[in-house]
């Protein structure tokens, strides 16, 4: 599944995976299946990037946004 997120959380996200030493695709799957939040402080999008992900997830944007700042739309 092609989803565009923005880069910023790429970027936040992609030091994660290299930290628990996990594939870009499986924390992204960890977060999209957990109710973990790191609660950062939001981070406004001013690029958008364009990913793969194995994963057939609903409502993908809106886990993420929660996991990194415990944001619920």
């Amino acid at each position: 599944m092609k989803i565009s997120i923005p880069k910023e959380w790429y970027e936040i996200l992609l030091k994660i995976s290299k930290d628990r030493k996990v594939k870009f695709n499986d924390l992204v799957i960890q977060i999209y299946n957990s109710s973990e939040c790191l609660n950062l402080q939001y981070v406004e999008p001013t690029k958008y990037k364009n990913i793969n992900v194995e994963c057939e997830c609903k409502d993908l944007i809106k886990h993420l946004k929660y996991y990194l700042f415990c944001l619920h739309e």
